[in-house]
């Protein structure tokens, strides 16, 4: 079949017109968010496509959700973070981070969060939404001291879903971590829990502890890391201050 140059034209104007379209409908705003779906994913081969994509959800919020979401960009494109905005039903700006996670939400109310990123070279030629999913634990506190023995931790959670354990890291520097135990959860709670580990074999000085929970599902979220000082001298020169009778010395 012949096509002149004047109808080769008119068809790349509408397919030009036509891709437009598929690209623009992604630009979906609070006012026309769709409602959430895990695993959402659409691509448009460069270099039809966008500069700036945002992709809005509408969803029904648990007491605190995270959001993951992968976009993808054309080879040697500058692009800026992804970003999460949280609205309310009204379409009230509320947060926005760069983690996806939202806490101290009404549960059962309806929200939307939006997923926008944009590129000052380059294209981005993709978004896929991933799964939300309800915070397995309400942290209340991640505190330590340092004892005789050793140095005690504590931790305090408000609720607990799904929840497998808890493990326990300690660092010297913030970069090397060895495991040092593991506590079981309370799988589903909707009361204060608490839990106690005790490190026998701190290192003299500082002493970092990474709080890390993990869920039934695989998925695990760092919680806390807090410093406690620990002096080996300190286990003698507490008895150094009595006598075999229990009076005081020094």
């Amino acid at each position: 079949m012949y096509v002149n140059a004047t109808n080769m034209r008119k068809l790349l104007i509408i397919i030009t017109f036509l891709l437009s379209v598929v690209v623009q409908s992604q630009n979906i705003s609070c006012e026309t968010a769709i409602p959430y779906i895990d695993g959402d994913c659409t691509f448009f081969p460069p270099p039809n496509g966008l500069t700036q994509l945002q992709r809005c959800y509408s969803f029904v919020a648990p007491d605190s959700v995270a959001f993951a979401a992968n976009t993808f960009i054309q080879s040697g494109s500058v692009c800026s973070p992804l970003t999460y905005t949280l609205y309310d039903s009204n379409c009230n700006l509320l947060s926005t981070n760069t983690t996806g996670s939202f806490g101290n939400l009404d549960s059962l109310s309806i929200y939307t969060v939006c997923f926008s990123r944009s590129c000052t070279i380059g294209v981005l030629v993709g978004i896929c939404s991933s799964e939300n999913f309800v915070l397995p634990v309400e942290m209340i506190y991640f505190i330590g001291e340092s004892t005789v023995k050793g140095i005690n931790l504590e931790w305090a959670t408000a609720s607990e879903i799904n929840c497998f354990g808890f493990s326990l890291e300690r660092s010297t520097d913030l970069t090397n971590w060895i495991n040092i135990g593991f506590i079981e959860g309370s799988i589903n709670s909707q009361q204060i829990t608490k839990y106690s580990f005790q490190d026998l074999k701190p290192i003299n000085g500082i002493n970092y502890y990474k709080l890390t929970q993990y869920d039934r599902d695989g998925r695990f979220e760092v919680l806390q890391i807090i410093a406690i000082v620990w002096n080996a001298e300190f286990k003698t020169n507490v008895f150094r201050q009595y006598n075999f009778l229990g009076q005081k010395i020094r």
